[in-house]
């Protein structure tokens, strides 16, 4: 933040043309160069900093905590956000209001400023950065809403994410992408609010921790789903299926629309030294070096997170829920000895408890004569039931996230509840609630 990198990146994510494709059918593959760039950045900054790794948040162990009601905030459930310098206001507060980022107005609760260096340089944009007119005047400080008042939403439960990597047959890049991105991703990003729901996002370190978790699970995706040898490039695995998205899935390039190619080099630009946009690596750019030393730059050198070279990397879930997903794949539903294993294995007893609530509950459907492909789901909307009668409830997102983040549609918890109420929807899992309530407790009748 101090020498004007951070919010050049914030910069590429606002720029229209990068915005889109960052948004379109490769959402996936665009944030990966994006968070192998910043991370390089980063590993710059010093030889204290040299082996920096943007880590991923253990999500699954945050929901799976809150459902056992020893917890009921983001913070409380997960110490990442107050590690990120969010909850802490020192010096000038400067309470709810509008603020700018980069251009990008958000409502926000306060302005937090803290000691952590996550936090303490934050500057708005280019222009503040290069007149000195930082928030740094007053108080230093990143908009946020006040976090540790915000409960997890329902996209985080590891039902909901399993089913949008694996809910359905024959598997394709098209669904995962859609499933993580409108689902999981905008969750958060609605949840957490303020500079995080706008596109101005990247100005909040938190963003490349939340982007990291999205990653992870096309990680997860890439490694149980792709055929493992010379798959071809448009591989419906791995490449978009462009009837599947309707007008969007197209590339805008110099005025002319088009289809995506594997070997098309990826749109990131940003206001170079001459004051105008350039790409990244422009001599120009002073992100150059950076994006130099990635050296990915089309969609097909991005694939694989094993096979980037030495940009190459890999996840370690160690026994949390996330690591389930990696071992197990689609099997992850199933009872299995495997999963026993695992089970014994785990030291988080919130982790094991969720762990046998959904062998339980996976079998009860089993004997009701749920469709197996149908299971998962089925658990998926019990869950839904769960967060909106027996925790804080769920709603549908704001309307300044919708307009701010171009959000279109409701969160699934949100239409699965209004599906059920309007009887268009039905579990059809006779005493569910029975077998839910011997894991989780709720005080609502409904349950």
């Amino acid at each position: 933040m101090v020498l004007g990198f951070h919010h050049k990146f914030i910069e590429i994510h606002l720029e229209s043309k990068s915005e889109h494709e960052a948004h379109d059918c490769l959402f996936f593959l665009w944030h990966r160069r994006y968070l192998l760039a910043y991370e390089t950045m980063l590993r710059s900054l010093g030889d204290q900093y040299r082996c920096i790794t943007l880590p991923f948040w253990d999500f699954s162990t945050l929901s799976a905590k809150y459902a056992t009601g020893s917890c009921s905030t983001f913070p409380e459930c997960n110490p990442l956000l107050s590690d990120m310098g969010a909850l802490e206001t020192v010096g000038y507060d400067l309470g709810a209001g509008t603020y700018t980022v980069s251009g990008a107005g958000c409502q926000a609760d306060t302005c937090v400023k803290s000691a952590h260096p996550v936090t303490r340089n934050f500057c708005q944009s280019q222009d503040a950065f290069s007149t000195k007119r930082c928030y740094q005047y007053v108080a230093a400080c990143i908009p946020r809403n006040k976090w540790s008042l915000t409960a997890p939403p329902s996209d985080t439960y590891i039902s909901n994410v399993y089913n949008q990597l694996f809910s359905s047959k024959p598997y394709d890049f098209t669904k995962v992408t859609k499933g993580v991105q409108y689902r999981y991703h905008n969750g958060i990003h609605g949840a957490l609010a303020s500079t995080m729901g706008t596109f101005a996002s990247p100005g909040d370190p938190i963003f490349y921790v939340h982007h990291a978790t999205v990653d992870a699970l096309y990680a997860i995706y890439y490694q149980c789903v792709v055929p493992p040898l010379n798959v071809d490039l448009k591989h419906s695995t791995v490449w978009p299926n462009r009837a599947n998205w309707g007008a969007s899935c197209s590339k805008v390039r110099n005025g002319v629309t088009g289809a995506y190619e594997p070997t098309d080099h990826l749109t990131m630009n940003l206001i170079g030294a001459n004051g105008k946009y350039v790409d990244v690596q422009d001599p120009s750019s002073v992100l150059k070096p950076f994006f130099d030393a990635v050296g990915l730059q089309t969609f097909a050198d991005l694939y694989d997170i094993r096979a980037l070279g030495e940009m190459s990397y890999s996840y370690d879930f160690g026994l949390s829920s996330l690591g389930g997903l990696a071992q197990q794949c689609d099997n992850y539903a199933s009872p299995t000895t495997v999963r026993v294993g695992l089970e014994e294995a785990t030291t988080d007893e919130v982790v094991s408890k969720e762990d046998q609530f959904m062998r339980e509950m996976y079998l009860y459907c089993q004997a009701q004569n749920v469709p197996q492909d149908q299971i998962m789901e089925r658990i998926n909307w019990m869950q839904c039931v769960f967060h909106n009668e027996c925790k804080q409830g769920v709603f549908d997102y704001s309307d300044a996230f919708r307009t701010s983040f171009d959000v279109h549609g409701s969160p699934y918890c949100y239409v699965t509840i209004s599906q059920l109420a309007n009887r268009t929807l039905s579990i059809n899992v006779p005493g569910w609630e029975q077998v839910y309530a011997r894991h989780y407790s709720c005080a609502s009748t409904v349950m």
